[in-house]
């Protein structure tokens, strides 16, 4: 298998589990400030965006990276 399939089929699988992983980041950064960013719903929303961009940027970098 070529290293783009292999790219491709990693970043396949990570979208396949994204709403689990995103689920997870923001348990995570919840455990360490809170739900709702000590009542600030700017932060909320701002992580409720942030978190799935991150994600997706992340896994593009990891289907799309070079050698």
């Amino acid at each position: 298998m070529r290293i783009e399939e292999i790219r491709r089929s990693l970043a396949d699988r990570l979208r396949e589990r994204r709403s689990e992983i995103e689920q997870a980041v923001l348990t995570r950064i919840h455990s360490v400030s809170g739900p709702d960013g000590g009542s600030d719903p700017e932060y909320a929303d701002g992580l409720r965006a942030a978190v799935p961009a991150a994600l997706e940027l992340g896994i593009e970098a990891v289907e799309r990276s070079e050698d």
